[in-house]
């Protein structure tokens, strides 16, 4: 198979891409090759054993092998359990020793033949473990089930051994299904199972096949049996369903890799493909689009799984086949370059996809890069990715210019990377991938590492304290770390990337080494105290607190640096409940709590209070052409992404409880709409989604959403939506820009686009025209104040009764009456 998938590789390169432009972005795809770059998916780092654990692993090893483990039940339990913790990792230490260099060739045999040994005593330890669900009525049944189902994970994660290969096989399957189907074992026991039986499936070389193979003495495949447990939740718990929905998604994720893959390789092998099932490969891809939407710049070990099993499989080369075949379908073809797009392109704020293809072989990224420019140069959507794998280069550059240039602070390897560096921050596309470049992982600790390294260097020539801070202002290094680190600052708006580095940043500020008398110290001043560095419900109370402290001096003519900075800070806290689980309380109850909080100490007022401050600002400075700082549009922008975010999180809060937000918040948001988002061109993508999203949750609620208003008589909320947005001149087109956007297009200009659901298309038709012709007050008033606006305004009354005239005849009827 590998064979095959690299004369695979060799000829689909030959292939040729449609207008194949040579311009400046496509020179940055070719010949990426990323050497020092922490990789997006790494492994769960095994726990090191002692001395002691280590020496027990090789008495185990020793003392069970070959003997018949039933007459030493006892002392097998009690060394399992002692050794599972670090069994992987005494496995690697075992294995290394036995390739040592320096050893003659009978001494390698021997060592060979120990490990051979070994893996055949681990495959025996695991059987036995899971062979006791055939006799539950010993007392230890269930202890030595839980350790046979342990063992089994941990080794099957080991993926250097493949040992999974041979838990594979029926007898073990057989255990492990008896294990996880018998009400007679408890749920940690059947999770543990479950689980064990995931990690054999997450292996990258191990086949979905396994799964639909029969088993001696039982009717059902393992993956029958699966579905069965699920049309039976009430034998089931809610975590046992949790690991078996991980068990049948990525057994469908594998099955459909294989589908897409052997597919590719007739289209480009074969010249008649006549017979190729269509529709099968289609459901395929719509399968891996779900799929990939899951695990798009998620970390988990399943996400790292899939990413293995993605490269294992050449699956990006076999997408690549499907997105470039003229006899291809075209459904199809959309479907393999979408995703493309979910596993490799850069968005503008995710740069984990390009990360991810970076590490691929060259000829695979400049596949990639080229299809996906190509695209975008047809479809006039730029693609973003050549500046990515650019940004990506340069970190990597400097990383190794760091470890080689120690001597030398102004090394011109390093200052040359800097320098491009600071290049790219000029022009959006590249300020974009830049900034998420060094935002990825710990890449920003190796710019700051110039800052010990000055040090040691210029100690090591003989200079004082002073002295040293005095040199190193005056390098083109220094200069260079400046400049990037003040781009972050106005471009980086995760309050998790500033809670990692901001203090650090500090700290540098402090023992000036960094000088005090720039705009970075406004911007970090919320590190100076040690409550805004945590991460529970004490920091977002003591955040709020600063919050009406940092307003205050913003409302007296401070510049706003910290207040971003503050604001971004409570965005991550309200944002990483979601992810957080103590003491097995669900996420739900600790956002409940986070909301809770914030709510009492008045959070969403003094948000909207101080949002609408900042855009009367923003209209001073537009109205006077303002340049000063507080009045500077770019940093305003950055301050408008935190606080919409905040209070687009609480309103989705609001929703659930079937609250609606009051008009003061409805009027900062239009307002802010207006200032923000009216201009096509330049508007803020990021601002206009989250308002757009923010009124979404209300104009569209679920049936039982609506069902309740009725019966509480709550008023609708696009009526006080409409009220709010007509009663001052300034809303009015911000107003209407909104409903257009919510408003879908006409059903039938989308009824041949791929991946539509037409069914939810009308049917979100139907809910607004029918929820914006029951406010016919509004609407007459919209109508007759455009007819007296100006041109504009005129266009989007115009274009709104277009679109509710296009949804039905008694829609037209009411409008002309």
């Amino acid at each position: 198979m590998e064979k095959h998938n690299e004369n695979f590789m060799e000829s689909l390169e030959k292939a040729p891409i449609q207008n194949e432009l040579a311009s400046s972005p496509l020179q940055q795809i070719d010949n990426v090759l990323i050497q020092n770059l922490e990789y997006p998916w790494k492994d769960v780092e095994d726990m090191k054993p002692t001395d002691l654990e280590y020496e027990l692993f090789c008495g185990a090893l020793e003392s069970f092998c070959s003997k018949p483990l039933i007459e030493l039940i006892d002392d097998w339990t009690i060394s399992m359990e002692t050794i599972l913790p670090t069994i992987r990792s005494s496995i690697r230490i075992y294995t290394k020793a036995a390739s040592c260099e320096g050893m003659c060739l009978q001494q390698i045999l021997f060592l060979t033949e120990k490990v051979h040994e070994m893996d055949v005593e681990l495959a025996r330890w695991v059987e036995f473990g899971l062979s006791s669900s055939r006799s539950t009525s010993y007392a230890g049944s269930s202890q030595m089930a839980m350790i046979g189902c342990s063992l089994t994970k941990q080794l099957s994660a080991m993926h250097e051994k493949d040992l999974s290969v041979t838990f594979c096989a029926p007898q073990y399957l057989n255990y492990i299904m008896n294990i996880i189907s018998s009400k007679q074992y408890c749920s940690s026991i059947r999770c543990e199972a479950a689980q064990a039986l995931l990690d054999i499936l997450f292996h990258p070389s191990i086949s979905w096949k396994f799964m639909v193979t029969e088993i001696e003495g039982n009717k059902y495949t393992p993956y029958e049996q699966v579905i069965h447990l699920f049309m039976k939740p009430e034998d089931v718990s809610l975590d046992l369903l949790g690991v078996l929905q991980k068990i049948a998604s990525y057994f469908v994720f594998k099955y459909n890799i294989d589908v897409v893959s052997n597919h590719a390789r007739r289209f480009f092998m074969e010249e008649d493909c006549d017979d190729v099932d269509t529709s099968q490969l289609f459901s395929s891809f719509n399968i891996l689009n779900n799929f990939f939407s899951k695990i798009r710049n998620d970390f988990s070990y399943m996400s790292c799984s899939a990413h293995r099993t993605i490269v294992k499989n050449c699956l990006i080369p076999h997408i690549c086949v499907h997105a470039i075949s003229p006899n291809q379908d075209t459904r199809i073809r959309y479907l393999a370059v979408r995703c493309l797009r979910l596993l490799c392109d850069f968005d503008g704020t995710d740069i984990t996809g390009a990360i991810f293809l970076s590490y691929m072989g060259t000829q695979t990224v400049s596949l990639v890069g080229r299809l996906l420019h190509q695209i975008s140069e047809d479809s006039k959507e730029k693609s973003l990715l050549p500046y990515a794998l650019r940004a990506i280069v340069l970190v990597d550059q400097f990383i190794a210019a760091d470890e080689k240039c120690i001597s030398v602070i102004d090394a011109p390897e390093r200052v040359t990377v800097l320098q491009n560096m600071l290049h790219m921050l000029l022009v959006e596309e590249g300020r974009l991938a830049m900034i998420s470049a060094l935002s990825f992982g710990d890449n920003l600790k190796h710019l700051l590492h110039i800052c010990d390294l000055q040090k040691s260097v210029l100690i090591l020539e003989g200079h004082i304290d002073d002295d040293i801070k005095t040199r190193f202002r005056q390098t083109a290094t220094y200069g260079y770390l400046c400049e990037i680190l003040f781009a972050l600052a106005r471009n980086q708006s995760s309050g998790i990337f500033w809670r990692r580095h901001g203090p650090e940043i500090i700290k540098l500020i402090d023992c000036n080494l960094i000088s005090a008398a720039t705009s970075l110290k406004h911007w970090l001043e919320p590190f100076r105290e040690e409550l805004a560095l945590g991460r529970n419900i004490n920091t977002l109370d003591f955040l709020t607190t600063r919050l009406t402290y940092h307003s205050e001096k913003y409302v007296e003519g401070d510049p706003p640096l910290a207040l971003v900075t503050l604001l971004r800070l409570i965005d991550a806290i309200l944002n990483e409940p979601e992810n957080v689980t103590l003491f097995d309380v669900p996420p739900d109850e600790i956002h409940f709590d986070y909301y809770a909080k914030f709510y009492g100490d008045g959070g969403l007022e003094k948000i909207t209070h101080v949002l609408d401050i900042a855009n009367c600002q923003q209209s001073k400075r537009v109205h006077y052409r303002c340049t000063a700082l507080t009045g500077d549009s770019y940093i305003y922008c950055q301050f408008v992404r935190s606080a919409t975010s905040i209070i687009c999180k609480l309103l989705l809060s609001l929703q659930t409880i079937n609250q609606n937000p009051d008009k003061l918040v409805i009027d900062t948001l239009l307002r802010t709409y207006t200032l923000c988002c009216m201009d096509e061109a330049s508007g803020d993508r990021i601002i206009r989604e989250i308002i757009i999203n923010s009124f979404s949750l209300f104009i569209f609620p679920t049936l039982s959403d609506r069902q309740r208003l009725r019966k509480t008589g709550q008023q609708s909320f696009l009526k006080l939506f409409l009220n709010s947005g007509f009663d001052k001149p300034s809303n009015f087109f911000a107003t209407l820009d909104i409903l257009l956007k919510l408003f879908p297009l006409p059903s039938d200009m989308l009824a041949n686009v791929v991946g539509i659901n037409m069914q939810e298309v009308t049917s979100m038709e139907k809910l607004l025209s029918d929820r914006i012709l029951e406010n016919g007050k509004q609407l007459q008033f919209a109508i007759m104040l455009g007819i007296s606006s100006s041109q504009r305004l005129k266009r989007r009354i115009f274009d709104l009764c277009k679109r509710l005239a296009y949804c039905s005849e008694s829609n037209a009827l009411r409008l002309i009456e």
